[in-house]
């Protein structure tokens, strides 16, 4: 079942419990819609592609959720589900100690002619979701080679 709550869509999962054939109650779980998540997530992805910048979004487990072509000519290769302590230590602590801020952070790394800069990111409620990491020349155009 889906319920409008102002401007969120909310699914609703409602399941009776049954123990040696008697009906015991039920459980229902409420939640955001399924389909408003799946258009979010295909927004983000879109703009993760479509940005000249390196973008890396790095979830609440530290994983690699996803990233653009430039992020992997910057860190090197960026597959879903890897760790983010696999990709750069360094990186890792920083995305680790940024957590509960509210503010861009910027991280040094070795990385010559790239600032990296980082943003926890937040659901509705104030909870972390993961990291959004952002590498750029600092030259002002694309990396040498590319």
């Amino acid at each position: 079942m889906i319920l409008k709550n102002a401007d969120r869509m909310l699914e609703i999962v409602y399941s009776p419990i049954f123990k040696a054939g008697k009906m015991l109650g039920s459980l229902a779980v409420i939640g955001l819609s399924s389909d408003q998540e799946r258009v979010c997530e295909h927004l983000l992805a879109k703009l993760v592609d479509l940005n000249s910048d390196g973008l890396v979004f790095v979830d609440k487990n530290h994983q690699i959720a996803m990233a653009n072509m430039m992020a992997s000519y910057y860190l090197g290769p960026l597959e879903k589900g890897r760790h983010l302590s696999e990709v750069d230590s360094r990186l890792a602590a920083a995305v680790y100690s940024n957590i509960g801020s509210r503010s861009l952070g910027r991280v040094e790394l070795d990385l010559s002619g790239v600032t990296c800069e980082i943003a926890a990111v937040y659901d509705d409620h104030g909870l972390y979701v993961g990291t959004l990491v952002l590498l750029r020349s600092t030259e002002g155009g694309l990396p040498k080679g590319l």
